[in-house]
C-alpha cells in the first residue's frame, strides 16, 4: 500500500450483499473521517459478465474478475469482503489465506478491535484459531424455520413462506428452509393448496432476465444441495418435485413429512427447497 491513507478493498460475489458492502466502503469516509483511512475499490470477483461490469460502470471498481483467485492474487487488494453464500465462506477464506495472507493479516492486526463475521462455523473456528482472544461477533450456519399457528392468515403466511424460501434461491443466510405447521394449520388444505401453487408459478431464470424469480444456485455440483434437492428421508415425499433446468437453475421443491432430528430438520442445504413439519402444539 503506497498510500497509507487508504486500503485497497476487494469484494467477493456482487449479489445483494455484495453490493451493500461496495456502497459502504464508499461512505466509510464521509461518515467516519476520524478513522482517516478512504477505502480504495480495488476489484471485485463475479462469474456473471454482466455483473462484472456493472460493477466497473456503477459500483466504482477499478477491475472485476471472473475467479475470485485471481482477486486474492491482486498485490493491491488489501482487505476482502466475502459476500458469496455462507457454504462458500470458508473454501474462500482458506483461498485467501493461501494466495497472500490476505484475510490473517486483516483479522489479527493490532488495529483491528472486533470482527464481525457472517459466514460458517468453521470461518469463525478459524478466525478464533489465529487470535484465540479475539472480540468475534459471528452469525453463523443455521437452519431457519417459519412456524404458522392456527391464528396466521394463511394468505400472508404463504406468501412471506415462499418470499423467504425462495426468493434467493434458498441462499440467503436468512432464508428459510423448513416450514413447522402447528395444529390445525397443519390439516389445512387451503395453505397445502397456495403453497404449492405459489412454489410452482414462480419464474426461474438467470440473473439477465428482468422477470425471474428463482435464480441460479452458485455452486451447481455442490454436493449436499444436490442431495437436499434429490433425496428424500424417511417418511418424506414430495408434494413439489424440483427439477433441474441446466446451468445451475432448478425449479423449487417443497418435501413434506420432514420429522424432528431427521437430517433435512438439521442440516441448511442452501438450495430451493422448503420442507414441511406438523406439530400438534408450539411446546411441541
Amino acid at each position: 500500500m503506497t498510500d497509507k491513507s487508504t486500503l485497497g478493498i476487494g469484494v467477493i460475489s456482487l449479489g445483494w450483499m455484495g453490493r451493500l458492502h461496495s456502497r459502504s466502503y464508499r461512505a466509510i469516509a464521509e461518515r467516519f473521517p476520524e478513522l482517516g483511512v478512504t477505502p480504495r475499490l480495488v476489484a471485485a470477483a463475479d462469474p456473471v459478465d454482466e455483473v462484472r461490469q456493472e460493477a466497473v460502470d456503477n459500483l466504482g471498481f477499478e477491475r472485476a474478475y471472473a475467479d475470485y483467485h485471481d482477486l486474492l492474487a491482486d498485490p493491491e487488494v488489501e482487505a476482502v469482503s466475502i459476500c458469496a453464500p455462507n457454504f462458500l465462506h470458508h473454501e474462500m477464506a482458506l483461498a485467501a489465506v493461501e494466495d497472500g495472507e490476505v484475510s490473517r493479516h486483516l483479522v489479527v492486526h493490532d488495529g483491528v478491535g472486533r470482527v464481525i463475521l457472517t459466514g460458517s462455523y468453521d470461518t469463525a473456528r478459524l478466525f478464533r484459531s489465529w487470535k484465540p482472544d479475539m472480540h468475534l461477533l459471528g452469525e453463523t450456519s443455521g437452519k431457519n424455520a417459519i412456524i404458522v399457528t392456527p391464528s396466521a392468515d394463511p394468505d400472508l403466511a404463504v406468501r412471506d413462506v415462499v418470499h423467504s424460501a425462495f426468493a434467493h434461491a434458498g441462499q440467503k443466510c436468512s432464508a428459510s428452509s423448513l416450514l413447522v405447521l402447528v395444529g390445525s394449520a397443519g390439516k389445512s388444505a387451503r395453505i397445502a393448496r397456495q403453497l404449492v401453487d405459489a412454489a410452482a408459478s414462480l419464474r426461474v431464470g438467470g440473473p439477465a432476465s428482468l422477470d425471474s424469480q428463482v435464480g441460479p444456485v452458485v455452486v451447481p455440483d455442490d454436493e449436499k444441495a444436490v442431495r437436499g434437492l434429490t433425496t428424500l428421508g424417511e417418511g418424506e415425499h414430495w408434494v413439489l418435485k424440483p427439477r433441474y433446468l441446466g446451468d445451475g437453475l432448478w425449479t423449487p421443491g417443497i418435501r413434506a413429512g420432514v420429522v424432528p432430528g431427521s437430517e433435512f430438520h438439521l442440516t441448511e442445504y442452501f438450495a430451493p427447497v422448503l420442507g414441511v413439519m406438523r406439530v400438534d402444539t408450539l411446546e411441541e
